[in-house]
Parts: structure tokens; C-alpha cells; sequence
């Protein structure tokens, strides 16, 4: 262990009970610590510079475990920074999305659904990461910024397919 004193405050973190509320895992991915890791891609990510992350290449676990041993033999590292950008994080979430904060957001349905995904969680948990500041004193209606996320998405979905089979007719002429 290279850092008894961050082993325990990451326990710590994950057991904030907004956090465990928004990211709404079952028991399994949390016997798994499936937590631990997202709270770790949370905390490296968030103090990632851009350049870093042209490193990760195929291996996103090694990397990880490699900026968490980072982290954790930084005598600098700025545990009361970090702890409230992620506390303020799922505040934010919990307060206005709970549960639904990593569900996929349906449009067409107007609900959220499914199961927690990872790449919801790495957009949205990161952007108001990153963010948090100024969301804090804000009064961003976050909510409906993940919805416009979705409907974007959809309609890219759509454009994609409608341009792939555009593609497609073209090449029968």
C-alpha cells in the first residue's frame, strides 16, 4: 500500500450516499467495488490534462491503477480540493437527477431508462466536475442539459444512419 491515508479516504468518498444514490448500482457491481472505480476514473479524470489522456491506449485499468499510485505517492495531492469537486458533483446530481444521472434518456418516451451506463457517467459526472464552481452558484436547469445531450445524440444517431443509407442508395446507381 502505497498510501494508507488515501486508501481510507476513497473508502470514504464512496460511501457518500449521493454518490451511491446517482451512479444506482446493483449489488453485484458494488461487491465488485465497481464504485471504487468509478469514484478513481472520476478523480483521475477530472486532474487529467488533455495531453495525458493520448496515453491510455487500450489498457484503461493499467492506466488507471498507474494515476491512482501517482496520486497517491504525490505529497501534494489536494485531498480537500478533490473531495469537495466530487462532493458538490453528486450534490449537484443527486438534487436534481438522482437516480436517473447515467440512465439513457429515451425522447421519444420523455423518461429515463435502463441501467447505470459508464459513458453517461464519464460526460456528465466530468463535465460538472470539472465544473463545479460554477454550477454550485448557478441555476442551470442540469437535468434538462443531459436530456439535450440525449436528443443530440438521437439525432446524430439518425443523420448517421439516414447518411449511411444515403451512401448506400448511391452506390446501387
Amino acid at each position: 500500500m502505497f498510501n494508507i491515508e488515501m486508501f481510507h479516504w476513497v473508502k470514504k468518498l464512496s460511501q457518500n450516499e449521493m454518490f451511491k444514490e446517482c451512479i444506482a448500482l446493483s449489488e453485484r457491481p458494488i461487491e465488485e467495488q465497481y464504485d471504487i472505480e468509478l469514484l478513481i476514473r472520476f478523480l483521475v479524470f477530472r486532474t487529467l490534462e488533455e495531453r495525458e489522456m493520448k496515453k491510455i491506449g487500450n489498457d484503461l485499468s493499467g492506466f488507471l491503477t498507474d494515476k491512482m499510485v501517482e496520486m497517491a505517492k504525490n505529497k501534494e495531492f489536494n485531498y480537500t480540493e478533490e473531495e469537495a469537486a466530487f462532493n458538490k458533483t453528486f450534490e449537484i446530481l443527486y438534487e436534481q437527477m438522482g437516480s436517473d444521472s447515467f440512465r439513457r434518456y429515451a425522447p421519444n418516451k420523455d423518461k429515463f431508462l435502463g441501467g447505470f451506463l459508464v459513458s453517461a457517467y464519464e460526460v456528465i459526472a466530468l463535465g460538472i466536475g470539472y465544473n463545479y464552481e460554477q454550477l454550485s452558484h448557478s441555476h442551470i436547469n442540469i437535468s434538462e442539459k443531459v436530456k439535450q445531450i440525449w436528443r443530440s445524440h438521437a439525432s446524430l444517431k439518425r443523420f448517421s444512419s439516414l447518411a449511411n443509407q444515403s451512401a448506400a442508395d448511391q452506390n446501387n446507381w
